[in-house]
């Protein structure tokens, strides 16, 4: 559209000859327009760069139309000047809800043609990128339908069924955003509600966390599994997303010989500061008649997720914060090990368990010999490093269903679950070696700290279930195996 078109909707009663007249001399292209509607279904259907309205048309107040193309996303930007007639006082309202980026009265633009044209030139030109297009209103069919100023009944059937529309969706969108706080239920009333309002055959949200990007899946058909990867896959492309997209599905299973979908429709939620949000993935197996009411829920609905992706992606962000709060909270910040709290806690559900279940467990208390000495002459960070290279090198031996754990300054301690004695040794004797290891070669010898350890073993006796018996067992036992001189295992 290299033309600046302008959309001129005039009341025929009262028309507004002198200024079409004026802009057309201007080089500026006018459509004539003689109701509301009319001049709606020229911008859906043909486009244009500015809206010049009356404010009383036959069909719909001026004011009005101005309120429904601002109210709306695409149709927003577009320029609007609204020129009202002496006998205004009743629209005060509508004034200020039109939310008109100009608005002339009737008299200054009959004393100030030339003004009142330089003023709507300078609107349209300033904002082509914000133009109306048939294209626009085909990909985003908020405002749809067909009108006619000769055909008011339709008309207004058709805006009812778009304002309609909105407000269901409106109200969908805010339920959601009251459950965010809660994946499950959140995705029951997502997936219902969607189905009630498109009855897809597939339905979906992506969400573009920074914790993650994940998505929940409904299907009601056994879907074909290459096809949906296809379709998910491209939308992650772009969406931009860079990691695996946590995936959970809910329905029928997807199969290699599941159903084709005819139609999909993939929404992108796109953020206020232009980052991507997620998607809605809508789809169906069948030739299903995409009309003007279901695009307008649609885009409606791409519109007013926005802000419920955003709550979402802040709860991830709580949860995350949480999570990591309390990760810490169990974690020595030295030696990434857990830290003495939680190895209480654990000893305790593993000595009940064991006194339950008569299972053995035992129990490892790991002593670095001369630590005090060593921090000393080597200074505190080469000992918190000596500590952590240690912890490092243990956490190696143990099994899975072990748990090492730092005890105090120079302690450490492992819960081996179902362990005899005999089984403790070896571990702390295993502990023990792979200590040596660290030792420094003889070229290196002063300029590293030579590292030995001590290890105490114990059992559980199955006498009581409470830390402390077992513990005055292990560090009686890394006692013993200090007196025959340290670096040695004794139980």
């Amino acid at each position: 559209m290299s033309e600046i078109k302008v959309v001129l909707a005039q009341n025929q009663d009262d028309p507004m000859e002198v200024l079409k007249d004026s802009l057309s001399k201007s080089g500026l292209q006018v459509a004539v327009c003689s109701s509301g509607f009319d001049a709606l279904d020229e911008l859906i259907n043909s486009g244009g760069h500015i809206l010049v309205l009356a404010d009383q048309l036959p069909d719909i107040s001026g004011f009005q139309l101005s309120c429904l193309l601002k109210s709306t996303s695409i149709t927003h930007p577009l320029p609007v000047v609204l020129v009202s007639s002496a006998n205004d006082s009743s629209d005060n309202f509508w004034k200020r809800a039109s939310m008109a980026d100009s608005v002339l009265k009737r008299r200054q633009v009959e004393q100030n043609e030339q003004d009142s044209v330089k003023l709507i030139k300078r609107l349209a030109e300033g904002n082509t990128n914000s133009a109306i297009t048939p294209d626009k209103i085909d990909n985003q069919p908020v405002i749809s339908g067909q009108f006619a100023g000769s055909d008011l009944i339709k008309s207004y059937g058709e805006l009812l069924n778009g304002l309609l529309a909105e407000r269901l969706v409106r109200h969908f969108t805010r339920s959601l955003a009251s459950t965010t706080h809660d994946r499950p239920e959140f995705t029951t009333i997502f997936f219902d509600m969607v189905s009630r309002l498109f009855s897809p055959d597939v339905s979906a949200i992506i969400v573009n966390s920074p914790t993650g990007p994940w998505s929940v899946f409904h299907t009601s058909k056994s879907i074909n599994k290459e096809m949906l990867e296809t379709i998910v896959g491209n939308a992650a492309a772009n969406l931009g997303l860079t990691q695996p997209v946590q995936a959970s599905f809910f329905g029928e299973p997807l199969a290699e010989r599941g159903v084709q979908l005819k139609k999909a429709k993939v929404l992108e939620i796109p953020g206020a500061d232009g980052t991507k949000l997620g998607a809605i993935l809508v789809g169906w197996s069948s030739d299903k008649d995409i009309d003007s009411v279901l695009k307008t829920a649609l885009e409606h609905l791409k519109d007013q997720m926005e802000p419920v992706l955003r709550l979402l992606i802040s709860e991830d962000r709580y949860q995350n914060m949480q999570a990591q709060a309390q990760y810490w909270s169990m974690v020595d910040q030295i030696t990434g090990l857990y830290n003495m709290e939680f190895f209480i806690g654990f000893l305790q559900q593993q000595l009940l368990f064991s006194m339950r279940q008569k299972l053995p467990v035992g129990l490892c208390i790991i002593d670095v010999d001369g630590f005090v000495g060593l921090n000393a002459q080597y200074g505190p960070e080469t000992g918190n490093l000596l500590l952590k290279t240690l912890a490092e090198r243990l956490s190696k031996c143990i099994r899975s269903s072990d748990l090492i754990a730092r005890y105090s300054g120079d302690q450490f301690v492992v819960v081996l679950p179902n362990t005899e004695i005999d089984g403790v040794k070896i571990l702390g004797e295993k502990l023990r070696s792979e200590a040596e290891k660290l030792n420094p070669t003889t070229e290196q010898t002063g300029k590293t700290p030579r590292v030995t350890i001590s290890v105490g073993c114990a059992n559980f006796d199955f006498k009581n279930s409470a830390p402390e018996g077992i513990l005055k067992d292990a560090k009686d036992a890394l006692l013993r195996a200090k007196e025959k001189g340290r670096n040695c295992v004794s139980d």
